[in-house]
């Protein structure tokens, strides 16, 4: 646009239809902002509507209800009780009277009438009759104490070692050799016999038996190794200990 066009007087033929076309423009895009705002001022009434939780109207009662009466317990009624001995009732006397009253021998009960307290089984004003007192229970009998264990008289069993058992082997001291039964000899027995005997801590022999020979050999035999002694036997530790032999002995008559 020329700006001498509005000092010199003269008109801008284009103007009018600028400034119009400006005018209708805005006009159009103020009523299109003013519609936009309403649709959108409605839909979000109609959402903020619809958000919004149901409330729910309780009326009241005015008054208060009743509580429900509780039920009265009806009393059981005390069954009949059984007749009691009926009180004498008392009368006063109005006169005194002045002669003695003599007394006699009382004359004894009949029937168990008039025996103990009249009034030891009476309850409730001479109607029904009461309950007698329970008797104590007897105190139990106190248990007899037990017998003590009897102890056993048996001597404990040692270990007998055998021959190779023991760190030191006894020594003979005394062991004389049996002699020829005069009856075996003159009969011709021969054989060999075999004693079974036991070296104690101390020793001496002892458990002598026969176990193999000849009937007619086997007491002398028997009677010559119970005389024998010997140095005991000891273990590792130095200890005496009892240890088993075997004694054979061969008989043969010499021609």
């Amino acid at each position: 646009m020329d700006p001498r066009a509005w000092t010199e007087g003269g008109g801008d033929r284009g103007r009018a239809a600028r400034l119009g076309v400006g005018l209708g423009g805005g006009v159009v895009a103020m009523a299109a902002m003013l519609t936009f705002m309403k649709l959108a001022g409605a839909g979000g009434g109609q959402a903020w509507v619809q958000s919004e939780p149901e409330v729910v109207l309780v009326d009241l009662a005015k008054t208060p209800e009743e509580e429900p009466p509780e039920e009265a317990e009806t009393p059981e009624e005390p069954g009949p009780r059984a007749a009691g001995p009926v009180m004498p009732r008392l009368v006063v006397p109005k006169e005194i009277p002045k002669d003695h009253v003599k007394e006699t021998d009382a004359k004894p009960a009949e029937s168990g009438e008039g025996q103990g307290d009249p009034y030891a089984n009476a309850g409730g004003g001479g109607q029904g009759r009461g309950t007698a007192a329970p008797k104590p229970a007897p105190a139990p009998e106190p248990k007899p104490a037990p017998a003590p264990k009897a102890v056993s008289q048996t001597p404990e069993k040692k270990k007998v070692f055998r021959a190779g058992e023991v760190a030191v082997e006894p020594a003979p001291q005394s062991r004389p050799y049996p002699a020829y039964p005069a009856a075996a000899r003159s009969a011709g027995i021969e054989g060999v016999v075999v004693v079974r005997y036991v070296i104690t801590e101390s020793g001496a022999t002892a458990a002598v038996k026969a176990v193999r020979g000849p009937a007619e050999l086997l007491a002398a035999c028997e009677a010559a190794v119970r005389s024998w002694t010997f140095t005991p036997a000891r273990d590792a530790a130095g200890q005496a200990v009892p240890v088993v032999k075997f004694a054979r002995f061969p008989f043969k008559i010499k021609t």
